[in-house]
């Protein structure tokens, strides 16, 4: 749903008030800017009157239509794609729209799930990049 933002309005506040994750939010509006905060990724900036993307609490994978899938699969990629540290967030996003294990790490699973939607959308990050959390830990976080 959109949600247009309020005087005093956060991201956190919008998260706990629609009862989604922060990481749900962000990857919900895969075209916004993201910073880290203390470890949880969020967005540079918000200004009121801006309107942003609320998923519904509890929808990923195959409840989400379509349409929202291409769309935060082309938004990744116009950001710079999968294999930048600083896309991690939205790459959690779309992970967690395609209903696959979300974990910020743009693998072969990930991609071929993306490609069944876009059908250039980016390979699985290989060689596997140095910033991404050991192996069975996630790089998402916020949640």
């Amino acid at each position: 749903m959109l949600y247009q933002i309020l005087y005093n309005d956060s991201p956190a506040k919008i998260a706990r008030k629609f009862g989604v994750s922060m990481r749900a939010l962000v990857g919900a509006n895969p075209a916004k800017p993201t910073t880290i905060v203390a470890g949880t990724p969020t967005w540079g900036a918000i200004r009121v009157g801006e309107t942003v993307n609320v998923p519904a609490a509890g929808i990923v994978g195959q409840a989400v239509p379509t349409e929202s899938k291409i769309a935060a699969i082309e938004s990744l990629m116009f950001v710079g794609g999968p294999c930048i540290e600083t896309n991690v967030a939205v790459v959690c996003g779309v992970q967690a729209i395609l209903g696959v294990g979300y974990d910020g790490k743009w693998g072969n699973d990930t991609s071929t799930e993306a490609r069944k939607y876009v059908s250039n959308a980016p390979a699985g990050c290989s060689p596997r990049p140095a910033w991404w959390a050991p192996r069975g830990v996630s790089n998402c976080t916020g949640d």
